[in-house]
């Protein structure tokens, strides 16, 4: 079957899907040679109550999304070097304690089930997940080749132009950035959803078209769709791209000419929600009873981040809010609310609500990033909403887009990695990305390549939303970053084809000429 459906490609469409499949695997070996795996007693900081939540159940045998309790703080409180720790977790040194029916570490279930799966799979040590990361964007990068193996296949060398690119920002070669966003990680996590969130949106655009309706373009959408949703569920951040979707979902519908063009989005939408739908209902199902009632399943931090996010504006905390707050913490009269990016302002307005409700120190301790962490948090920002208005409205507007535009600052500064192999690769991404281009350049007009111009484009701005409701660093922006990277490729894919147009023969590297 996969001979029968090479041979109606032409050359030009087998030239790029063999490129696409190489840029893929110069990014994967770039992942797997950099300093991803330093090892400090900092690394895969935010992934270790994960790690710990998975030898809990490879190694102790606790169900799925459980952990041990001193297996939880040694992972996340230890001063050992992580692979120390895992090797003494492998082999029982560890005395496990009591069992937590979920993981406290107010990030979501998915973590936990995909650090499982990926010490399952690949065994016991942290390069597992890198490696189980690697696999799902090898799968939607061949879903999308196999759809779209025409000019369109630009997203698949711009996505990894980008992602390559950025082992040469402080995110591949500051070792702190490193051990906070490794690739494959939480944070890194939701750059799974750009191949997929393309796919969805190139569907929806190609409806205007009144393209054909086949059932194999339906079975990749439903599998990008699915990818997609995996990503949203492993990190929440992802949803700043469901407002680009709405939104060329609602063009197309006004741009696509009536009966037969109508039924094949419906048919394309369909598939998306009916993907959606299905995975939602199947996570609510099989989502453990202790996550459903604590609100753990998702992320219960969103007014947390908001109540980080004030710390902004240099005037925080405003008025007399550290008065208010001062001894929030039991037994620590002097803490208050903090200037600056801080946890502890989230930990310390909850603290406060806990006393005033009568809650103990034990159950401060264990609600802490539940769902009534959540309802503390959203009580003490709309307080100061409604205290501090011309504070608030100048932290928002003024104040975190400068942090937003301080952060790009940052990221832009880019030097040779450590690795000298991960140089090697970087270049030669450039150089496929180069000859893509060069082969390319009569199909990378303007007008094919605006679509993907918009699509980067709207998804930079919709990231930067996230940092005006939170708030931007180096170590929470990456989103933005890679879609800024993304777009900057396209564009550069269009000037160098245009380049090429003006000084090569228009047959000497056209892949469909050479096709014959």
């Amino acid at each position: 079957m996969s001979r029968l459906v090479l041979s109606k490609l032409t050359r030009g469409e087998v030239t790029r899907i063999f490129l696409g499949c190489v840029a893929f695997l110069i990014y994967a070996c770039a992942t797997l040679l950099s300093n991803q795996n330093v090892q400090s007693v900092h690394s895969y900081a935010i992934e270790r109550t994960g790690m710990a939540s998975a030898i809990s159940n490879v190694v102790y045998g606790a169900p799925v999304a459980t952990v041990y309790w001193h297996l939880f703080n040694d992972f996340e409180f230890s001063q050992t070097p992580l692979n120390e720790l895992i090797q003494k977790a492998e082999s029982k040194q560890i005395e496990p304690g009591a069992l937590m029916p979920y993981v406290p570490d107010g990030i979501g279930i998915g973590q936990a089930v995909f650090t499982t799966v990926a010490m399952r799979i690949f065994g016991i040590h942290p390069r597992s997940i890198v490696l189980l990361f690697l696999c799902l964007m090898g799968v939607t990068t061949l879903a999308f080749l196999a759809r779209f193996h025409d000019e369109r296949s630009i997203v698949i060398f711009s996505v990894f132009m980008a992602l390559t690119i950025m082992f040469a920002s402080p995110l591949g070669t500051d070792a702190f950035q490193v051990t906070q966003i490794p690739a494959g990680g939480h944070r890194y996590f939701s750059l799974l959803a750009a191949i997929p969130g393309v796919h969805i949106f190139l569907e929806l655009i190609d409806s205007v078209k009144n393209s054909v309706l086949s059932k194999s373009s339906l079975r990749l959408l439903a599998l990008q769709s699915l990818v997609f949703m995996i990503t949203y569920l492993m990190n929440i951040a992802t949803v700043y791209i469901f407002g680009p979707l709405l939104l060329f979902a609602i063009y197309s519908f006004i741009a696509t000419p009536r009966a037969q063009g109508k039924g094949i989005l419906y048919g394309k939408i369909l598939v998306v929600v009916g993907t959606v739908i299905s995975l939602l209902v199947i996570f609510a199902l099989l989502t453990p009873r202790a996550y459903r009632d604590t609100g753990r399943a998702q992320p219960e931090t969103t007014w947390h981040h908001v109540m980080i996010g004030f710390g902004t504006n240099p005037n925080w905390p405003f008025g007399n809010l550290a008065d208010v707050y001062r001894g929030c913490w039991p037994g620590k009269p002097n803490d208050s609310l903090v200037a600056g990016l801080s946890d502890f302002n989230g930990g310390c307005v909850w603290a406060a609500y806990a006393k005033r409700n009568g809650l103990s120190e034990d159950q401060m301790g264990k609600e802490l990033y539940d769902k009534s962490f959540d309802v503390a948090t959203r009580e003490a920002a709309l307080s100061i909403f409604r205290q501090y208005p011309l504070q608030t409205f100048v932290t928002f507007v003024y104040y975190k887009p400068l942090a937003i535009l301080h952060t790009l600052y940052v990221y832009f500064h880019f030097k040779f990695p450590a690795t000298f192999s991960v140089s090697i690769l970087i270049i030669c991404q450039m150089s496929v990305f180069l000859v893509f281009a060069a082969l390319n350049r009569n199909y990378l007009s303007s007008q094919a390549l605006m679509p993907v111009y918009f699509w980067f484009g709207l998804t930079a701005i919709a990231a930067s939303g996230l940092y005006i409701i939170a708030y931007s660093s180096p170590l929470t922006s990456v989103d933005l970053f890679f879609n800024m990277l993304a777009f900057i490729g396209a564009v550069g894919a269009g000037l160098t084809a245009a380049a090429f147009r003006s000084f090569l023969p228009s047959t000497l590297f056209d892949a469909d000429s050479i096709a014959g």
